[in-house]
């Protein structure tokens, strides 16, 4: 699955729509898309339900980075957000293959917040960044190395819940073990960016983005 199916006039077409709604100020957050005004999401797809499944159809972009662009957009302060829809589309090549990216941001997100953990909560965050990097190299762990790590992510969490400190390492650990569902990528995202580092976080997503190989 290549990005914009590997045209170049897809991209320029994308790019081009929604900078227009950026300056007509249809661009929003809280909603996908109602009454001509939507998100990122809604946007690109003009859809208010099954928007993350009518990107990936439409573009070609996955459904899990359609989350976590989401997450992005509504967590970012307002300028910024409203900037970060026409950022990711030049970010992305046509025909890309942008199948790993949302690993790769995983891995970066777990690494950042692994020394917030303590022993037992970085010693899951290694696991889990070690399932994550298998899969990237092509050698998908089983369900049930996936299930261990997220035994051992879920103990973490539980022994380090009095710390206000370490909830976000924990939390991102605990979701990133949930490999099998595509909304670990956005929960990891999310429970990592309570610590404010959105913008860190987006400039991240965009240089993997840019970098994301072309076959």
């Amino acid at each position: 699955m290549l990005a914009f199916h590997g045209l170049e006039s897809e991209r320029q077409v994308a790019i081009a729509d929604m900078k227009a709604h950026r300056e007509a100020d249809l661009l929003i957050r809280g909603r996908y898309w109602e009454d001509g005004k939507g998100c990122m999401l809604g946007c690109l797809t003009h859809q208010n339900e099954n928007t993350h499944e009518r990107l990936e159809e439409m573009y070609h972009i996955p459904k899990s980075l359609g989350l976590l662009c989401d997450t992005m957009f509504e967590g970012l302060p307002k300028e910024e957000a409203m900037d970060f829809p026409v950022q990711v589309l030049e970010a992305i090549q046509a025909g890309a293959d942008l199948t790993h990216v949302t690993n790769h941001f995983v891995v970066f997100v777990l690494r950042d917040v692994r020394p917030n953990a303590d022993n037992d909560g970085q010693a899951a965050i290694d696991t889990c960044i070690a399932l994550y990097q298998r899969r990237i190299a092509g050698d998908e762990p089983t369900s049930e190395e996936w299930s261990a790590a997220e035994s051992a992510a879920e103990s973490a969490a539980e022994s380090a819940a009095r710390s206000a400190a370490r909830s976000a390492a924990w939390s991102a650990a605990w979701s990133a073990a949930r490999s099998s569902a595509w909304s670990a990528a956005w929960s990891a995202a999310w429970s990592a960016a309570e610590s404010a580092a959105w913008s860190r976080y987006r400039d991240e997503l965009l240089r993997l983005l840019k970098d994301a190989p072309i076959p």
